[in-house]
C-alpha cells in the first residue's frame, strides 16, 4: 500500500503531482508578455457561437476598424487606459470577448468585468461568455481546471490556470473590492451610477483594483453615449480622441458624418441613399464602403497634449457592416415623425445608438412665441379664471404651486385632465402691503393665499364646483415661515405641502420627510416636507411645451390672455451640460423664472395625487361621476367636499 506522508495525509505520488501543478501555475504567471496581439490571435481562431448574425470563425475583415481597438488592449501595447465610444452593432462587446479569450489562452492573469447592474451582468455571462467557452474547446479545457475538486466556473467567477475572471456590478461597490486585478473591462459605462454607493465611479474603483499592477494594468471602458452628462464622453475627452478616417477614390481623407448623407424617399419609404463629402461634394455609394473601411486609419483629433497611456476611440454606427444605409435613414425619418408627435424616445435612440452622440431633447428651449400662438388659437384658446369666471369642463381636479419671494407669493392654479394633460387656470401674484414681507404671517399675501387658493371653490363651465386638491409651497427661501403656515392650515401636511427643489433626484416627488428645525427664539420642532425632482420635471416640462395643442397626450395648455412675460418665464431656463462626468444643471441666468418653478410644483402635485397610475376605466369612472354631479344643477352654486384626501384620492378623488 502506498506510503502516506504524515503531514498531509497524501501519497508521495499525489504530492509530486500537486507540486508539478503549482510549478506550472507559477510558470504561467511568470511567463513574459506574448508578442502577438489580440487581433492576430482571434482572427480565424475564435468561434463566435449562434445566434450571432455572423456565427462562425471570427473574421477581422468584416470590421477592420476593430483591429487597433483590440491591439491597444493587448499586453504589447503601452496603453493602460482604453476608452471606446461606439454606436450599436459596431462589435464593441465582441472586442471585450476577444480580449478575455486572448488573455485566458496567452497571458493568463487576474481580470474583472463590470456591468451596470446585476441582471445585465448575469445575462451577459450566460448568453455571451458561457457560449463562447462551450463552442471553443481550447477555452473549455482551461476554464475550471485551475484547482482540483473546484468547479471554477460560475456566473460570478471563472477560474483558469494562472488567473481568473470575476464579475462586478455597478449596484454594489463591494463587488469591486477585496480582489486585485490586472485587467478590468467595464461595459455600457454610461448606465453605471456616477457614484457607486458613495465609494466613487466605476473607473475609480477599477483604478484601485489595479494599483498593484502599475505599468502592466489595463482598464478598458466602453459604452454608447447617453445624455449630455455622459460619463463615457467625459472620459473620452481626456484621451487622444481617435476618429476613423477613410480615403475616397479621389484621394480625399474624410470621416463619415450624418450631415453628409443624402437620400430620396417617399414618406418613410427610402428609395436611394448616398454620401457626399461635405468639403468636396464627391459622391460615395454604399457598395464602396467595405474597401474604404478596410483601408481606413485611426487619427488622433485632440489638439491638447494628453497622457500617452490613455487612448480613446470614437466611431459611429454609420460604419457598421451589419446595418444598411437605407435602414439608417428609414430609422431617422421614423424618429423625426415620432418627435413631431411628442415622442422623443426614437430620436434620442438614433443619436445615442447610431450616431454615438449624447442627446438630451428636453434640454432644448421651447419657443415662447409658438406657445403663445397655440394658447391664442381659435380652436383651443380659453381665458384665465378671473376673466371667464369658470374653467373648461374636461378638467378633473385642481392643484396649485406657489413660489415664495420676499415681497410676494406667486401661485398658479392648474387643472388636470386625462392622461396628464394640463390647463393653467389662473396665475396669481399676492403682494405684501407696504412695510411687510412674506416673513410676517400676518401679511396680506398669506391671507389672500388662504382665501383664493385654499378656501375658494372654482366653478367649472358645466356648473360643477371643485376645490384645489393639493397645494405645493416652496420652502427654500423661508422654511420656518412656510412650515408654520402649512401646519396652521393642515397639521399633517397632506393637502398643503411644503416642498424643496432638489436637482439630483430621479423621483418627481419624494416620500414625506421629517426633520428638526430651529425656529426664532431657539425653539426646536419637527417639520414635514417633501423633495421635488426639479431637474427631472423641468426636462419633462420642456418636452411637453413643444407639443402643439390637441385633445390627447401630455400637452401643457395656458390661458390665451396671459401676458407674454408668463411664456418668457416658462422657457427662460437653460440646461447646462456637465463636464468630466458631472451632472448638468438648469440656469435661469439671473432672469425671473417663477412661472416655470410653479409649473414644476404643480406637476409634482399631479404625481403625488396617484392619478398617473390610473387606467382608462379609472378616468371613465371618475369623469362619469363628475358629469352626473353636474347634470341638472341649478344656477345657484353647489358645495362639494373640498378636501381630496390622499388615501381616498385614487379610487374616487374624494368627491
Amino acid at each position: 500500500m502506498p506510503r502516506k506522508t504524515a503531514r498531509k495525509g497524501r501519497t508521495k505520488k499525489e504530492t509530486l503531482k500537486a507540486r508539478s501543478e503549482l510549478a506550472s501555475t507559477f510558470a504561467a504567471m511568470l511567463r513574459p508578455n506574448p508578442m502577438s496581439t489580440i487581433s492576430d490571435f482571434v482572427d480565424g481562431h475564435l468561434y463566435i457561437p449562434p445566434p450571432a448574425q455572423f456565427a462562425g470563425m471570427y473574421r477581422l475583415d468584416l470590421t477592420p476598424y476593430a483591429k487597433d481597438m483590440m491591439d491597444e488592449c493587448s499586453p504589447s501595447s503601452p496603453a493602460r487606459e482604453i476608452i471606446m465610444v461606439t454606436g450599436t452593432q459596431m462589435s464593441k462587446t465582441q472586442i471585450i470577448l476577444n480580449g478575455i479569450s486572448y488573455y485566458i489562452a496567452n497571458d493568463p492573469t487576474s481580470m474583472l468585468i463590470g456591468f451596470p447592474n446585476e441582471k445585465e451582468g448575469r445575462q451577459f455571462v450566460r448568453t455571451r461568455i458561457d457560449p463562447m467557452i462551450d463552442y471553443n474547446p481550447w477555452l473549455k479545457k482551461l476554464i475550471g481546471t485551475a484547482r482540483k475538486g473546484a468547479t471554477g466556473s460560475t456566473t460570478d467567477y471563472k477560474e483558469f490556470p494562472g488567473g481568473f475572471l470575476k464579475r462586478a456590478t455597478g449596484e454594489a461597490a463591494s463587488s469591486f473590492m477585496s480582489t486585485m486585478c490586472r485587467i478590468v473591462w467595464l461595459d455600457e459605462y454610461d448606465a453605471f451610477p456616477p457614484n457607486i454607493q458613495g465609494k466613487g465611479s466605476g473607473k475609480t474603483l477599477a483604478e484601485q483594483r489595479t494599483a498593484t499592477y502599475r505599468g502592466r494594468e489595463k482598464i478598458v471602458v466602453s459604452s454608447t453615449p447617453s445624455n449630455n452628462a455622459s460619463q463615457i464622453m467625459a472620459l473620452y475627452e481626456n484621451t487622444d480622441k481617435r476618429h476613423y478616417f477613410l480615403t475616397s477614390p479621389k484621394g480625399t481623407l474624410f470621416e463619415l458624418e450624418w450631415k453628409g448623407f443624402h437620400w430620396r424617399a417617399d414618406g418613410q419609404d427610402v428609395k436611394e441613399v448616398w454620401y457626399e463629402i461635405p468639403e468636396t461634394g464627391e459622391r460615395i455609394d454604399e457598395y464602396m464602403m467595405p474597401k474604404l473601411i478596410e483601408h481606413g486609419v485611426w487619427i488622433p483629433t485632440n489638439p491638447k497634449r494628453t497622457d500617452p497611456t490613455s487612448v480613446g476611440f470614437w466611431i459611429s454606427g454609420l460604419y457598421s457592416p451589419f446595418r444598411s444605409w437605407r435602414n439608417i435613414v428609414s430609422s431617422f425619418i421614423k424618429a423625426q415623425d415620432a418627435e413631431e408627435l411628442g415622442d422623443f424616445g426614437a430620436i434620442t435612440s438614433f443619436y445615442n445608438n447610431i450616431l454615438a452622440l449624447p442627446y438630451e431633447q428636453s434640454a432644448t428651449r421651447p419657443d415662447p412665441e409658438k406657445m403663445m400662438l397655440w394658447a391664442r388659437s381659435r380652436e383651443y384658446g380659453y381665458k384665465r379664471y378671473t376673466s371667464a369666471g369658470s374653467f373648461p369642463k374636461d378638467v378633473l381636479f385642481l392643484t396649485s404651486g406657489t413660489d415664495v419671494q420676499l415681497d410676494r407669493l406667486e401661485t398658479e392654479i392648474k387643472g388636470w385632465c386625462r392622461d396628464g394633460r394640463s390647463r393653467s387656470i389662473e396665475h396669481y401674484v399676492f403682494a405684501c402691503e407696504a412695510g411687510k414681507t412674506t416673513k410676517d404671517l400676518n401679511a396680506n399675501c398669506w391671507r389672500e393665499y388662504r382665501e383664493k387658493v385654499l378656501n375658494t371653490m372654482y366653478l367649472r363651465e358645466d356648473g360643477l364646483e371643485l376645490g384645489v386638491a393639493f397645494n405645493a409651497i416652496d420652502r427654500s427661501y423661508i422654511p420656518e415661515i412656510v412650515q408654520a403656515f402649512a401646519e396652521s392650515v393642515d397639521p399633517k401636511c397632506e393637502r398643503v405641502i411644503p416642498v424643496r427643489g432638489v436637482d439630483r433626484q430621479n423621483a418627481a416627488i419624494s416620500d414625506l420627510k421629517i426633520s428638526k428645525m430651529t425656529y426664532p427664539g431657539g425653539v426646536v420642532k419637527h417639520v414635514m416636507y417633501r423633495d421635488v425632482g426639479v431637474s427631472k420635471l423641468k426636462g419633462e416640462a420642456y418636452s411637453n411645451f413643444r407639443l402643439p395643442y390637441s385633445e390627447e397626450g401630455a400637452v401643457c395648455m395656458f390661458c390665451e390672455d396671459y401676458p407674454p412675460e408668463v411664456f418668457t418665464q416658462l422657457t427662460v431656463e437653460e440646461y447646462i451640460p456637465g463636464s468630466r462626468g458631472k451632472k448638468g444643471y438648469w440656469d435661469s441666468h439671473n432672469k425671473r423664472n417663477e412661472a416655470i418653478d410653479i409649473h414644476v410644483y404643480n406637476t409634482a402635485m399631479w404625481y403625488y395625487s396617484g392619478v398617473p397610475g390610473w387606467k382608462k376605466e379609472d378616468y371613465d369612472a371618475h369623469e362619469a361621476k363628475l358629469n352626473a354631479l353636474a347634470k341638472g344643477i341649478p344656477d345657484k352654486k353647489i358645495a362639494t367636499k373640498r378636501y381630496l384626501g390622499r388615501q381616498t384620492f385614487k379610487p374616487n378623488l374624494g368627491l
